[in-house]
Protein backbone atom coordinates (compact mmCIF):
# COMPACT_ATOMS: atom_id res chain seq x y z
CA UNK A 1 0.00 0.00 0.00
CA UNK A 2 1.34 3.55 -1.17
CA UNK A 3 1.80 5.83 1.78
CA UNK A 4 -0.84 8.61 1.69
CA UNK A 5 0.55 12.39 0.89
CA UNK A 6 1.93 14.12 3.51
CA UNK A 7 1.95 11.22 5.96
CA UNK A 8 5.72 10.16 5.60
CA UNK A 9 8.52 11.17 8.27
CA UNK A 10 11.19 13.39 7.60
CA UNK A 11 14.59 11.87 9.26
CA UNK A 12 17.88 14.18 9.49
CA UNK A 13 21.18 12.14 10.37
CA UNK A 14 23.95 14.71 11.42
CA UNK A 15 27.20 14.37 9.18
CA UNK A 16 29.98 12.44 10.86
CA UNK A 17 32.49 15.14 9.57
CA UNK A 18 31.92 18.61 8.03
CA UNK A 19 33.66 20.27 5.00
CA UNK A 20 35.29 23.39 4.41
CA UNK A 21 33.38 25.97 2.94
CA UNK A 22 34.97 28.12 -0.02
CA UNK A 23 36.74 31.13 0.75
CA UNK A 24 37.25 32.83 -2.35
CA UNK A 25 33.58 33.82 -3.78
CA UNK A 26 34.72 35.02 -6.91
CA UNK A 27 35.85 31.10 -7.86
CA UNK A 28 32.60 29.21 -7.41
CA UNK A 29 32.44 28.33 -10.72
CA UNK A 30 29.11 26.39 -11.51
CA UNK A 31 28.59 22.79 -10.63
CA UNK A 32 31.90 21.60 -8.77
CA UNK A 33 31.63 22.31 -5.10
CA UNK A 34 28.90 20.44 -2.65
CA UNK A 35 27.42 21.03 0.72
CA UNK A 36 27.28 18.61 3.83
CA UNK A 37 24.18 17.15 3.12
CA UNK A 38 21.53 15.70 0.53
CA UNK A 39 17.63 14.89 0.83
CA UNK A 40 16.90 11.11 -0.07
CA UNK A 41 14.00 9.15 -0.40
CA UNK A 42 13.52 5.81 -1.85
CA UNK A 43 10.03 4.61 -4.23
CA UNK A 44 9.12 0.33 -4.01
CA UNK A 45 6.31 -0.68 -6.07
CA UNK A 46 3.95 -1.90 -3.68
CA UNK A 47 5.36 0.13 -1.18
CA UNK A 48 5.31 3.46 -1.88
CA UNK A 49 7.62 6.14 -0.98
CA UNK A 50 9.61 5.73 2.01
CA UNK A 51 12.79 6.25 4.29
CA UNK A 52 12.90 9.92 3.65
CA UNK A 53 15.82 11.27 5.07
CA UNK A 54 18.82 14.06 5.16
CA UNK A 55 21.87 12.92 5.29
CA UNK A 56 25.73 13.17 4.73
CA UNK A 57 26.42 14.00 1.09
CA UNK A 58 27.59 10.70 0.34
CA UNK A 59 27.85 8.78 -2.77
CA UNK A 60 25.46 5.81 -2.18
CA UNK A 61 25.13 2.25 -3.66
CA UNK A 62 22.97 1.19 -6.86
CA UNK A 63 23.38 -1.89 -9.50
CA UNK A 64 25.29 -1.29 -12.57
CA UNK A 65 22.12 -3.05 -13.96
CA UNK A 66 19.94 -0.09 -12.59
CA UNK A 67 17.48 1.31 -14.91
CA UNK A 68 18.91 4.88 -14.74
CA UNK A 69 22.12 3.62 -16.57
CA UNK A 70 20.64 1.33 -19.68
CA UNK A 71 17.27 2.90 -20.85
CA UNK A 72 17.77 6.81 -18.89
CA UNK A 73 14.89 6.77 -16.76
CA UNK A 74 15.64 9.91 -15.43
CA UNK A 75 14.18 13.46 -14.27
CA UNK A 76 15.51 16.56 -12.56
CA UNK A 77 15.64 20.16 -11.70
CA UNK A 78 17.22 23.16 -10.93
CA UNK A 79 16.68 26.29 -8.82
CA UNK A 80 18.66 28.56 -6.42
CA UNK A 81 18.55 29.57 -2.81
CA UNK A 82 19.79 33.77 -2.38
CA UNK A 83 20.45 35.77 0.44
CA UNK A 84 18.39 39.09 0.62
CA UNK A 85 19.37 42.42 1.62
CA UNK A 86 17.03 41.90 4.28
CA UNK A 87 18.66 38.88 5.70
CA UNK A 88 16.41 36.59 4.38
CA UNK A 89 17.04 33.53 2.37
CA UNK A 90 14.44 33.35 -1.05
CA UNK A 91 13.71 30.59 -3.22
CA UNK A 92 12.40 31.35 -6.27
CA UNK A 93 8.93 29.54 -7.25
CA UNK A 94 9.55 26.55 -5.95
CA UNK A 95 6.63 24.45 -6.11
CA UNK A 96 6.65 25.75 -9.82
CA UNK A 97 9.83 23.49 -10.27
CA UNK A 98 8.09 20.81 -8.60
CA UNK A 99 4.93 20.59 -10.29
CA UNK A 100 7.41 20.78 -14.01
CA UNK A 101 9.22 17.83 -12.60
CA UNK A 102 6.27 16.06 -12.21
CA UNK A 103 5.20 16.32 -15.41
CA UNK A 104 8.74 15.20 -16.71
CA UNK A 105 8.37 11.98 -14.74
CA UNK A 106 4.85 11.41 -15.59
CA UNK A 107 5.87 12.04 -19.24
CA UNK A 108 8.62 9.06 -18.44
CA UNK A 109 6.38 6.91 -17.22
CA UNK A 110 7.40 7.46 -13.37
CA UNK A 111 5.22 7.49 -9.96
CA UNK A 112 3.92 10.25 -8.81
CA UNK A 113 5.47 11.95 -5.84
CA UNK A 114 4.54 14.03 -3.08
CA UNK A 115 5.35 17.81 -4.53
CA UNK A 116 4.16 19.48 -1.18
CA UNK A 117 6.79 16.87 0.93
CA UNK A 118 9.71 17.59 -1.83
CA UNK A 119 9.41 20.97 -1.47
CA UNK A 120 9.07 21.05 2.59
CA UNK A 121 12.42 18.97 2.78
CA UNK A 122 14.16 20.84 0.01
CA UNK A 123 13.42 24.08 2.44
CA UNK A 124 14.57 21.83 5.42
CA UNK A 125 17.95 21.61 3.01
CA UNK A 126 18.51 25.13 2.84
CA UNK A 127 17.79 25.90 6.12
CA UNK A 128 20.36 23.22 7.48
CA UNK A 129 22.64 24.14 4.66
CA UNK A 130 22.24 27.95 5.33
CA UNK A 131 26.10 28.27 6.16
CA UNK A 132 26.64 27.73 2.04
CA UNK A 133 24.78 30.29 0.91
CA UNK A 134 27.62 32.42 -0.79
CA UNK A 135 26.93 36.13 -0.07
CA UNK A 136 28.62 38.01 -3.10
CA UNK A 137 27.01 39.49 -5.83
CA UNK A 138 26.08 36.89 -8.59
CA UNK A 139 26.30 33.88 -6.37
CA UNK A 140 23.18 31.36 -4.95
CA UNK A 141 23.36 28.22 -3.85
CA UNK A 142 21.97 26.07 -6.98
CA UNK A 143 19.48 23.08 -5.88
CA UNK A 144 18.98 20.26 -7.75
CA UNK A 145 16.63 17.67 -7.44
CA UNK A 146 16.53 14.37 -9.09
CA UNK A 147 14.51 11.19 -10.19
CA UNK A 148 15.77 8.26 -10.61
CA UNK A 149 15.06 4.40 -11.87
CA UNK A 150 17.10 1.88 -10.25
CA UNK A 151 15.91 -1.09 -10.97
CA UNK A 152 18.53 -4.13 -11.31
CA UNK A 153 17.13 -5.46 -14.30
CA UNK A 154 18.39 -4.72 -17.84
CA UNK A 155 15.26 -5.06 -19.83
CA UNK A 156 12.78 -2.04 -21.53
CA UNK A 157 10.01 -1.58 -19.72
CA UNK A 158 9.53 1.27 -16.30
CA UNK A 159 11.53 0.44 -13.60
CA UNK A 160 9.84 -0.48 -10.03
CA UNK A 161 12.33 0.99 -7.57
CA UNK A 162 13.09 5.01 -7.73
CA UNK A 163 15.43 7.13 -5.58
CA UNK A 164 14.76 10.71 -5.57
CA UNK A 165 16.96 12.80 -4.38
CA UNK A 166 18.38 16.63 -4.00
CA UNK A 167 21.88 17.83 -3.53
CA UNK A 168 23.36 21.68 -3.42
CA UNK A 169 26.22 23.68 -3.50
CA UNK A 170 27.27 27.42 -3.91
CA UNK A 171 27.60 28.78 -7.50
CA UNK A 172 28.67 31.99 -9.37
CA UNK A 173 27.85 32.47 -12.73
CA UNK A 174 26.55 30.18 -15.14
CA UNK A 175 28.62 31.38 -18.10
CA UNK A 176 31.75 32.99 -17.38
CA UNK A 177 31.82 36.20 -18.47
CA UNK A 178 28.78 36.68 -16.34
CA UNK A 179 25.78 38.52 -18.15
CA UNK A 180 27.56 39.84 -21.10
CA UNK A 181 25.63 39.22 -23.95
CA UNK A 182 25.30 35.26 -24.83
CA UNK A 183 26.90 34.14 -28.01
CA UNK A 184 24.47 31.51 -29.96
CA UNK A 185 25.26 29.44 -33.26
CA UNK A 186 21.92 28.46 -35.27
CA UNK A 187 22.15 24.59 -35.50
CA UNK A 188 21.08 23.54 -38.98
CA UNK A 189 22.42 20.36 -38.84
CA UNK A 190 21.35 18.12 -35.16
CA UNK A 191 17.45 18.79 -33.53
CA UNK A 192 16.66 18.96 -29.96
CA UNK A 193 13.01 17.44 -29.95
CA UNK A 194 10.29 16.91 -32.58
CA UNK A 195 6.48 16.62 -32.01
CA UNK A 196 5.10 14.19 -29.73
CA UNK A 197 8.47 13.70 -27.90
CA UNK A 198 10.24 13.98 -24.76
CA UNK A 199 10.90 18.22 -25.50
CA UNK A 200 9.25 19.70 -22.97
CA UNK A 201 10.38 17.05 -19.94
CA UNK A 202 13.69 18.17 -18.39
CA UNK A 203 15.19 14.54 -18.54
CA UNK A 204 19.00 13.97 -19.17
CA UNK A 205 18.47 12.06 -22.82
CA UNK A 206 17.08 15.52 -23.81
CA UNK A 207 20.47 16.97 -23.02
CA UNK A 208 22.45 14.37 -24.36
CA UNK A 209 21.19 15.04 -27.54
CA UNK A 210 22.46 18.44 -27.73
CA UNK A 211 25.75 17.89 -26.42
CA UNK A 212 27.72 17.46 -29.70
CA UNK A 213 25.85 20.32 -30.84
CA UNK A 214 27.27 22.73 -28.04
CA UNK A 215 30.40 21.37 -28.67
CA UNK A 216 30.50 22.16 -32.11
CA UNK A 217 29.23 25.69 -31.06
CA UNK A 218 32.01 25.78 -29.00
CA UNK A 219 34.94 24.99 -31.10
CA UNK A 220 33.35 28.13 -32.65
CA UNK A 221 33.46 30.81 -30.44
CA UNK A 222 29.61 30.44 -29.67
CA UNK A 223 28.20 29.81 -25.98
CA UNK A 224 25.30 28.04 -26.37
CA UNK A 225 23.26 26.37 -29.60
CA UNK A 226 19.64 28.15 -30.92
CA UNK A 227 17.71 24.92 -31.82
CA UNK A 228 15.06 25.07 -34.91
CA UNK A 229 12.20 23.29 -35.40
CA UNK A 230 12.73 19.16 -36.56
CA UNK A 231 10.31 19.94 -39.12
CA UNK A 232 11.37 22.40 -41.09
CA UNK A 233 14.36 23.26 -39.67
CA UNK A 234 13.21 27.36 -40.07
CA UNK A 235 10.83 28.29 -36.99
CA UNK A 236 12.66 29.50 -33.69
CA UNK A 237 12.42 26.73 -30.92
CA UNK A 238 14.81 27.55 -27.91
CA UNK A 239 18.31 27.74 -26.98
CA UNK A 240 20.78 24.88 -25.37
CA UNK A 241 20.00 25.99 -21.58
CA UNK A 242 17.32 28.80 -21.68
CA UNK A 243 14.19 29.40 -23.00
CA UNK A 244 14.25 32.84 -25.87
CA UNK A 245 12.42 35.92 -26.20
CA UNK A 246 13.09 39.01 -28.74
CA UNK A 247 11.63 42.37 -28.59
CA UNK A 248 10.75 42.79 -32.26
CA UNK A 249 9.32 46.47 -33.09
CA UNK A 250 7.97 46.31 -29.89
CA UNK A 251 6.42 43.13 -29.78
CA UNK A 252 7.37 40.97 -26.88
CA UNK A 253 8.29 36.95 -28.95
CA UNK A 254 8.69 34.51 -27.78
CA UNK A 255 8.16 30.41 -29.27
CA UNK A 256 4.79 28.43 -27.93
CA UNK A 257 4.69 25.73 -25.15
CA UNK A 258 3.94 23.04 -27.75
CA UNK A 259 5.77 20.06 -26.41
CA UNK A 260 9.22 20.60 -28.12
CA UNK A 261 10.11 22.72 -25.28
CA UNK A 262 10.88 23.08 -21.36
CA UNK A 263 7.87 25.28 -20.05
CA UNK A 264 10.40 27.61 -18.57
CA UNK A 265 10.33 29.14 -14.90
CA UNK A 266 11.54 32.24 -16.07
CA UNK A 267 9.69 32.41 -19.08
CA UNK A 268 6.36 32.11 -17.41
CA UNK A 269 7.69 34.85 -14.63
CA UNK A 270 8.40 37.13 -17.51
CA UNK A 271 5.54 36.56 -19.46
CA UNK A 272 3.25 37.65 -16.55
CA UNK A 273 5.30 40.56 -15.51
CA UNK A 274 5.20 41.86 -19.08
CA UNK A 275 1.40 41.25 -19.05
CA UNK A 276 0.67 43.14 -15.64
CA UNK A 277 3.25 46.18 -16.36
CA UNK A 278 2.37 46.35 -20.15
CA UNK A 279 -1.25 45.97 -20.09
CA UNK A 280 -2.15 47.31 -16.65
CA UNK A 281 -2.77 44.05 -14.94
CA UNK A 282 -4.82 42.42 -18.36
CA UNK A 283 -3.91 40.08 -20.47
CA UNK A 284 -2.54 41.27 -23.92
CA UNK A 285 -4.45 41.05 -26.98
CA UNK A 286 -2.71 38.70 -29.72
CA UNK A 287 -3.01 39.16 -33.18
CA UNK A 288 -1.92 37.29 -36.09
CA UNK A 289 -2.23 37.10 -40.10
CA UNK A 290 -4.19 34.45 -41.23
CA UNK A 291 -1.77 32.18 -43.76
CA UNK A 292 -4.99 31.21 -45.51
CA UNK A 293 -6.63 34.37 -46.86
CA UNK A 294 -4.42 37.84 -45.24
CA UNK A 295 -6.63 39.14 -42.86
CA UNK A 296 -5.48 40.20 -39.74
CA UNK A 297 -7.40 38.90 -36.81
CA UNK A 298 -7.14 38.51 -33.14
CA UNK A 299 -6.20 34.98 -31.87
CA UNK A 300 -7.70 33.16 -28.71
CA UNK A 301 -5.36 30.33 -29.07
CA UNK A 302 -1.90 29.70 -29.13
CA UNK A 303 -1.70 28.95 -32.37
CA UNK A 304 -0.14 30.77 -34.95
CA UNK A 305 0.80 30.94 -38.41
CA UNK A 306 3.83 31.30 -40.27
CA UNK A 307 2.85 34.70 -41.60
CA UNK A 308 1.75 36.17 -37.99
CA UNK A 309 2.20 39.82 -37.31
CA UNK A 310 0.91 42.15 -34.98
CA UNK A 311 -1.51 43.83 -36.56
CA UNK A 312 -2.64 46.12 -33.76
CA UNK A 313 -1.98 49.91 -34.55
CA UNK A 314 -1.07 52.32 -32.13
CA UNK A 315 1.49 50.99 -30.32
CA UNK A 316 0.78 48.44 -28.02
CA UNK A 317 2.63 45.68 -27.12
CA UNK A 318 1.74 42.15 -27.94
CA UNK A 319 2.48 39.19 -26.20
CA UNK A 320 3.49 36.28 -28.65
CA UNK A 321 2.93 32.82 -27.98
CA UNK A 322 3.71 31.47 -31.53
CA UNK A 323 7.05 30.26 -32.79
CA UNK A 324 6.36 31.07 -36.27
CA UNK A 325 6.00 35.02 -35.39
CA UNK A 326 9.51 36.51 -35.77
CA UNK A 327 9.09 40.51 -37.68
CA UNK A 328 9.49 42.40 -40.33
CA UNK A 329 12.44 42.73 -41.98
CA UNK A 330 14.41 45.95 -41.77
CA UNK A 331 18.09 46.28 -42.83
CA UNK A 332 20.02 48.40 -40.29
CA UNK A 333 17.46 48.12 -37.82
CA UNK A 334 17.10 45.36 -34.87
CA UNK A 335 17.42 42.34 -36.01
CA UNK A 336 18.80 42.88 -39.47
CA UNK A 337 16.64 40.15 -40.58
CA UNK A 338 18.98 37.19 -39.07
CA UNK A 339 15.98 35.62 -37.45
CA UNK A 340 12.70 37.36 -39.68
CA UNK A 341 11.10 35.36 -41.62
CA UNK A 342 7.41 37.23 -41.61
CA UNK A 343 7.81 38.51 -45.38
CA UNK A 344 9.22 35.68 -46.80
CA UNK A 345 12.70 36.00 -45.62
CA UNK A 346 14.93 32.76 -44.21
CA UNK A 347 16.45 32.70 -41.28
CA UNK A 348 20.63 32.05 -42.15
CA UNK A 349 21.70 29.06 -40.23
CA UNK A 350 25.13 28.75 -39.25
CA UNK A 351 25.20 32.40 -38.30
CA UNK A 352 26.67 33.83 -34.92
CA UNK A 353 24.67 36.44 -33.08
CA UNK A 354 24.71 37.97 -29.84
CA UNK A 355 21.16 38.09 -29.34
CA UNK A 356 19.46 39.98 -26.55
CA UNK A 357 21.25 43.07 -24.96
CA UNK A 358 19.97 43.08 -21.41
CA UNK A 359 19.93 47.04 -20.48
CA UNK A 360 17.46 48.20 -23.41
CA UNK A 361 16.08 44.72 -24.49
CA UNK A 362 16.85 45.23 -28.36
CA UNK A 363 18.20 42.96 -30.66
CA UNK A 364 22.00 43.18 -31.83
CA UNK A 365 23.35 43.16 -34.99
CA UNK A 366 24.80 40.47 -35.89
CA UNK A 367 28.73 39.46 -35.68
Amino acid sequence: MEREKGTMELKFTKASELKQKPQDETQLGFGQIFSDYMFLMRYTEGRGWHDAEIKQYEPFLISPAATVFHYAQEVFEGLKAYHCADGSVNLFRPTANFARMSASAKRLAMPEYDEAFANKALKELVSIERGWIPESEGTSLYLRPNYIGVDPYVGVRAAREYIFYIICGPVGAYYAHGLAPTKILIEKVYTRSSPGGMGFAKTGGNYAASLIAGEEAHQKGCDQVLWLDAQQRKFVEEVGSMNIMFVIDGVLVTPPLNGTILPGITRDSVLTIARQRLQGGRAPRQYGRDHRNGKVRRHDRSVWHRHSRCGKPGGRVCVWRGNHHRGRRKNGQNGDGILSDTDGYPIRPGRRFVWVDRESLTLRKGV
